[in-house]
């Protein structure tokens, strides 16, 4: 998929990656909750980044 990833979505995956990665470093309760909000963006910026290329693919001849 990263043919199709502009620089900006390849930027913020890898700020939600380094994030996680620090998230690491924390003690547990605030851990789980910041890691599993973490995941949840990172899964979305994806989805929306899978979107917009279907959309993109529908829209050339």
């Amino acid at each position: 998929m990263e043919g199709r990833l502009s620089p900006t979505y390849q930027q913020q995956a890898q700020l939600l990656a380094d994030l996680r990665e620090d998230l690491d470093l924390i003690r547990y309760p605030a851990r789980v909750r910041m890691l599993r909000a973490v995941d949840e963006a990172a899964h979305r910026a994806d989805s929306l980044a899978r979107l917009e290329h279907a959309l993109l693919r529908l829209r050339l001849p």
